[in-house]
Formats: structure tokens, C-alpha cells, sequence
């Protein structure tokens, strides 16, 4: 019976003082009632019980107000950004140049025709399916209701992120930041930028847990990881640096810790979550005899039209990394990830390998 009421008094451990103070002297009393025969086993286990169960009911049920009030607040947010876009329930104005040839080329789609074989265009197949589904809800304003579930995805990963350095409340209060960070990303114009922001928090999150905080990874997690790259790279192949870069520290990770076979699972997982993103979409411009068109423009073309912002000369290529960097680094919210990054690197040599490759 000792062992019972030893046992289920841990629950005590994480209460605030007074509480405590309440809980270990009310089982000092109960086992002291117990030992001289003033009350049974069977009574002392079951006011202990009640207790307990009576402190998981509280605790659930703010929980559930905890994740209720996230969920609204979220939805608030998700809401003034969706509104600024031309295409919203209440805008009236003219859809932004690029959305609008995505639109054009979803129209095309509803047609029967195929893109980049019978119109042009050199952004990634998967922006102009995110447009041919909203032309499903209406045919123009129609996009508006797929837009809005991925604005509401990305705020609700980025604060899952968020959460793991802060508390409930404070995440909520950097979340207006982050929102409107995300217009430099012309998220609200529903540019590539913004519909990949999704899938780069969502793989953000899961590199950002291995490193800091689980070094064990589910299959699923692994799958879902490259199911965020193979989307990355179906929107805007550019935007991949940041599984290449994590990819490598975690590849240098395991080899450190001589955990070879991990390498082998994280690889295949990987690989079958990017293969469910990519292969489908590349079956289908196959079948629409637009694959040889997809690669002459979405690939060919943007290496030649990315040339013409970068140069051909390394001095050329290095001037315009320099003009990006400076761009960069005017935003303050840059700058003070910048210092956070090089203080954790100089104080936190535990974590050193995730913000070296967080900086990079």
C-alpha cells in the first residue's frame, strides 16, 4: 500500500508550491491514519485516486481551452492576411500580374489543355494545380478558399516552431511579427514564395526537433519530410537550401555518432515521401505528352533567366550574392536572427551543428 501512495503522488512533482505543500500533507496524514488503523488501505487509495483524477480533468480541460484559444487566434490572423489578397470575399480589385497567369493557365487546365505544352509559363506544376483546385470553389474567385487553408497551415507551423523556445502566450505574440514578415514573401499575392512557406515550416519543424530537442525521428516524420521537398521542389526548386543544408549536418551528425544505419532508413523514408510529391505530378505531364516542355521551361529557361540576375562570371555571380546579403540584412528581423544564431553558436556548443546550419 506504501509503494501505491508513493507511486501515485509523482503526479505532485510539477504543482506550484502551495499545492504541493496541500498534496504532501494530506499523504502524510492519509498514511499516518492508515498505519495506526484509523482509516483502511482501500479508503486511503481511493481519496488519492479521486485527487488525482480530479487534477488530469483540470489539466485536460485547459488544454482543450489552451488549444481553443490558439485555434481562434490563428484564425484571426489567417484571416487579415487572406483579406489583403485582390481575390478575398471582400476585396475588388485587379488580381496581381503573376497570379493572373496562373489563373489564365488553370482555366487552360479545365479546358483539357496542358501547361508549359500549350501555354508557357516557367513556374512549377504544382502552382498552377493549386489554381485549378480553387477554380473548383468558383472560377475566379474560387482560389481564394485553398488559399486561405494554406495561410492558416503556415501560421500554425510557424507557431509550432515558435513554441518550442516560448511559452503559449509569448507564441502568440511573436505571430503578428511572423505575419508580416510573410509579406515580404508576397504571400498575399499568392506568389510561388508564399505557397511554399507550408512546406518550409513544416520541414523547418521537424529538423528543428531532431536537433534540439528528439535525436530519435518516426518514419513518419522522415516521410513527411520529403513530402515537404518534393512539393518545394514542384513550386520553386530554388527555394530547396534548406533540406540541403540540414540534410548535410544531418548526414555529418550521424556519421559523428557512428549511427550508419540511420543514414540508410533517413535516406529511404526521405525518398519515398519526395517520390509521393514528384511522381505523380511527373506521370501526369507524361500522359499529357508535356513533360519535354516542362523541362525546356521550367528547368532550361529559369537557368538561363536566373543567369541574367546572377552573371556568368564569378566576379559577376559574387557581386550579385553580395547585393542579396546587403538587401538581407537591412530587415531588422534578420539581423536579430543573425545575433541569435552567432550567440548560440558561441554559447551553446551542444547545438552548435543545427545554428551553423540554421546560419548558412
Amino acid at each position: 500500500m506504501m509503494h501505491f501512495l508513493k507511486t501515485d503522488t509523482n503526479f505532485i512533482i510539477h504543482d506550484s508550491f502551495c499545492k504541493v505543500i496541500f498534496q504532501n500533507t494530506l499523504f502524510f496524514f492519509l498514511s499516518f491514519f492508515r498505519d495506526y488503523g484509523m482509516i483502511s488501505n482501500n479508503i486511503a487509495s481511493r481519496v488519492l485516486l479521486c485527487i488525482y483524477r480530479f487534477k488530469m480533468k483540470n489539466k485536460t480541460r485547459s488544454n482543450i481551452l489552451l488549444k481553443t484559444a490558439v485555434f481562434i487566434y490563428l484564425s484571426i490572423l489567417t484571416l487579415l492576411v487572406a483579406f489583403q489578397n485582390t481575390d478575398s470575399i471582400w476585396g475588388n480589385g485587379e488580381t496581381w500580374v503573376d497570379a493572373s497567369v496562373y489563373k489564365y493557365v488553370a482555366w487552360m487546365m479545365d479546358l483539357g489543355y496542358m501547361p508549359y505544352k500549350d501555354t508557357f509559363d516557367h513556374k512549377g506544376p504544382l502552382v498552377y494545380i493549386f489554381f485549378w483546385i480553387g477554380r473548383k470553389f468558383g472560377s475566379w474567385r474560387g482560389v481564394w478558399v485553398p488559399y486561405v487553408v494554406l495561410i492558416f497551415v503556415s501560421l500554425l507551423l510557424l507557431y509550432l516552431v515558435i513554441r518550442k523556445f516560448c511559452s503559449p502566450a509569448l507564441s502568440c505574440v511573436l505571430m503578428p511579427v511572423i505575419f508580416a514578415v510573410l509579406f515580404d514573401y508576397e504571400i498575399h499575392a499568392m506568389s510561388p514564395e508564399g505557397l511554399a512557406i507550408p512546406f518550409m515550416a513544416g520541414g523547418l519543424y521537424i529538423f528543428l526537433d531532431y536537433f534540439l530537442f528528439n535525436s530519435s525521428i518516426s518514419k513518419l516524420r522522415l516521410f513527411l519530410c520529403g513530402l515537404c521537398f518534393g512539393c518545394i521542389l514542384m513550386i520553386k526548386a530554388q527555394m530547396t537550401s534548406v533540406w540541403i543544408v540540414f540534410s548535410i549536418a544531418v548526414l555529418i551528425k550521424n556519421i559523428r555518432e557512428k549511427s550508419i544505419p540511420n543514414i540508410g532508413k533517413f535516406l529511404i523514408f526521405f525518398l519515398l515521401g519526395c517520390g509521393a510529391a514528384v511522381v505523380p505530378i511527373l506521370l501526369w505531364l507524361i500522359r499529357g505528352d508535356a513533360f519535354r516542355d516542362f523541362i525546356a521551361d521550367y528547368i532550361v529557361f529559369n537557368s538561363k533567366y536566373a543567369a541574367l540576375y546572377t552573371g556568368n562570371t564569378p566576379s559577376e555571380i559574387f557581386a550579385e550574392r553580395v547585393r542579396a546579403v546587403t538587401y538581407f540584412m537591412n530587415k531588422p528581423i534578420i539581423l536579430l536572427s543573425l545575433f541569435y544564431c552567432l550567440a548560440m553558436i558561441r554559447f551553446k556548443k551542444e547545438n552548435r551543428a543545427f545554428h551553423i546550419s540554421y546560419l548558412i
